[in-house]
């Protein structure tokens, strides 16, 4: 699971990731992500998601999916360096 907000770079991330051999399901939002993530019939390996998000905050996102699928890894990414992130 990618989740980003930023077009170009969601595109060319997930394009990066699928020419490496994974599976890739992309969202641009917390909730886009949520929904989808309640609706698999597979548990996901991993999310890759945005720090920031323009519906809440990724490690939020993160820590909620973790503890509904406890074998889920995650990556946080982020272009902020500011106290915008907690």
């Amino acid at each position: 699971m990618l989740v980003e907000d930023e077009a170009d770079l969601r595109e060319r991330t997930e394009r990066v990731l699928v020419d490496s051999g994974y599976v890739v399901h992309s969202f641009s939002t917390i909730a886009a992500a949520r929904t989808a993530f309640k609706q698999t019939s597979k548990p996901y390996d991993l999310i890759l998601s945005d720090a920031v998000l323009p519906d809440g905050m990724g490690p939020h996102l993160v820590l909620d999916l973790c503890a509904e699928q406890t074998n889920l890894a995650a990556l946080i990414m982020t272009g902020y360096t500011d106290e915008r992130i907690d």
